[in-house]
């Protein structure tokens, strides 16, 4: 929805181009990330909405009940470094 609302104010409207220039210049947090990852891409330059994780450990279930995930680990986040395919396959 929000491709769509960024598209309708561009120059020319909702058009197809501008969907897609508009899907692929976003920012935004979604509520069921772990805290701390944000999706964001920039075009070209960085095609990688999610570059950031962590490990964590499922914890607490018993036959009746659920459990819960704990963090094992610190947040990885490598948001913006990998750019896009070339240069993640370059390793650089």
């Amino acid at each position: 929805m929000q491709a769509l609302q960024d598209a309708s104010v561009m120059k020319g409207g909702l058009t197809r181009a501008n969907i897609n220039v508009a899907a692929h210049s976003y920012s935004s947090t979604y509520p069921l990330m772990i805290e701390g990852v944000e999706g964001e891409v920039s075009g070209v330059e960085d095609a990688y909405p999610f570059e950031a994780g962590g490990m964590y450990t499922y914890t607490g279930a018993t036959p009746s009940t659920t459990g819960h995930f704990e963090p094992a680990g610190p947040l990885i986040d490598n948001g913006g470094k990998l750019g896009n395919w070339e240069k993640a396959k370059a390793g650089k």
